[in-house]
């Protein structure tokens, strides 16, 4: 009776570690997690939801793929395909020891003569107004040259190979606002950019000219016995 006794808790046990492994498993949810298919360009977002209890989740992806967090949310697109054949990829979503969840990506090959361009990142960019680090923007088309243009009295750019390099000079004045675009034949991507107005709040380290003044003398004669109070106001 006691070894049976003994074996009914070792049973019990084991039933109770399996049941704690289950419970320890993350929950993840994507929506949709079907299939995506692209054109050659052209393409608008695709948006999934991503719902787990796991403190973070990441995302890996084929090269072409563009893909941008924001909360729980995924924004999914693709650069514009230069090649007469079509392209796979896949895009894979991880979160704590869930189980990943992989979404096939497919493009379709590019049209015989069709131009195509795409420009990232193609989000707004918006720049403080001063103390701004560069954004390299990447360009792909299969056109023989692209061109550009930007707002060149309060802005910056450089070309080298496929990178289009911002920035914006410090401000002085008012807030800006303004427009990149991009142009590969009869093809154009516009990126809109935005900079602060110049701070009108003084810098820790400057020094500010000023004035002191009172409406009265700011020396004062106390009597020897039973001084009163006396009040004086300053303006700076």
């Amino acid at each position: 009776m006691f070894l049976a006794g003994m074996f009914a808790i070792s049973g019990a046990f084991v039933s109770c570690d399996d049941s704690d492994d289950t419970d320890g498993v993350n929950k993840l949810e994507v929506t949709p997690s079907t299939d995506i298919s692209f054109k050659a360009d052209g393409n608008e977002d695709v948006v999934l939801t991503v719902v787990t209890d796991a403190d973070k989740w990441s995302v890996e992806k084929t090269d072409w793929i563009t893909v941008k967090q924001n909360g729980n949310k995924l924004t999914v697109n693709a650069e514009a395909n230069t090649t007469e054949s079509e392209r796979p990829g896949r895009i894979t979503i991880s979160a704590g020891n869930a189980e990943p969840v992989k979404i096939n990506v497919l493009q379709e090959a590019l049209e015989v003569g069709e131009i195509v361009l795409s420009v990232t990142p193609s989000d707004p960019i918006a720049f403080e107004a001063k103390g701004n680090e560069a954004v390299v923007l990447t360009v792909t088309t299969n056109a023989s040259e692209w061109t550009y243009t930007f707002p060149e009295e309060w802005m910056t750019a450089s070309k080298e190979g496929d990178k289009l390099t911002v920035n914006a000079k410090d401000n002085t004045g008012e807030a800006h606002v303004g427009q990149i675009v991009i142009t590969a034949e009869q093809k154009t991507v516009k990126i809109a950019v935005t900079q602060k107005a110049a701070s009108t709040d003084p810098e820790p380290t400057e020094k500010i000219a000023g004035s002191l003044k009172t409406e009265d003398a700011l020396s004062h004669m106390f009597p020897f016995k039973e001084p009163e109070a006396v009040k004086k106001t300053l303006t700076f």
